[in-house]
């Protein structure tokens, strides 16, 4: 483990030899920036070649595709980020409870955005978590992609049982998205945590595509149905709100 997290802090190091001031480097000047071996050197950039984030062109070095593509895609959840946070601080004044923001990525649910629960005892997900999209809220963002691509992740998913509720069936699990896509919506209990509720609905884009979920969730020991009806709905116009100043088309939010 020692060895793998040196090598992640080299290849950072060469990454941030670039510092804008010349866009392209010598392998020289690389050496000599990071003051690694020039063994390590040429190692850990023809790791960083293969994998598309570093480019070689006339013995230069210069910042590959990948690095451009990453940053497209944090700059564009930063600006989801931003046109959702008062919906989502908005939400959590009204119901109490706790909200996330969430999108998928490499197959799995990414919390992008909270906002923490009023509660005295609350239920919480940190910033950055990545969460299995088999379980709970995270169907929501599997619902979006079409059915064949649905069942390829799940079958490379180790589906683990989280809790007794958890369901690990695939066609069950496929009767449950198609539930999604009919109602608009996801409520699970018990599903990911023991003594936790979620529910949750998907953000479109001016596109109609499914871009993120808002989640709401809190403890079971706070909820009963006259408040979940209150909460989801209050959470299907927060969803939609936000759909809305993305651009979407408010026929396809009906």
């Amino acid at each position: 483990m020692k060895d793998k997290v040196q090598s992640v802090e080299r290849a950072i190091q060469i990454l941030e030899a670039f510092n804008g001031d010349k866009e392209t480097l010598t392998f020289t000047e690389i050496m000599h920036a990071v003051d690694l071996p020039k063994s390590t050197t040429f190692r850990m950039l023809q790791t960083l070649i293969e994998h598309g984030f570093i480019a070689e062109e006339a013995k230069q070095y210069r910042l590959g595709i990948k690095l451009f593509i990453l940053g497209n895609l944090v700059s564009k959840n930063n600006n989801l980020h931003k046109v959702v946070r008062p919906i989502m601080e908005q939400l959590g004044e009204q119901s109490g409870e706790f909200i996330t923001l969430n999108i998928l990525v490499d197959n799995q649910r990414l919390c992008i955005g909270k906002v923490d629960s009023k509660r005295e005892i609350q239920h919480s997900v940190s910033l950055g978590s990545l969460l299995p999209v088999y379980a709970g809220s995270g169907k929501v963002l599997l619902a979006s992609l079409p059915d064949d691509q649905i069942i390829k992740i799940l079958n490379t998913t180790h589906i683990e049982k989280l809790t007794p509720s958890t369901i690990t069936d695939i066609d069950q699990i496929m009767i449950e998205i198609r539930n999604i896509r009919a109602q608009g919506y996801y409520y699970s209990k018990n599903e990911r945590l023991e003594g936790v509720w979620s529910i949750a609905a998907p953000i479109r884009d001016h596109r109609g595509e499914v871009v993120a979920n808002i989640s709401m969730a809190g403890l079971n020991m706070y909820n009963n149905e006259e408040l979940l009806e209150t909460n989801k709905q209050l959470l299907l116009k927060a969803v939609k709100q936000a759909s809305l100043l993305l651009g979407c088309n408010p026929r396809l939010l009906v």
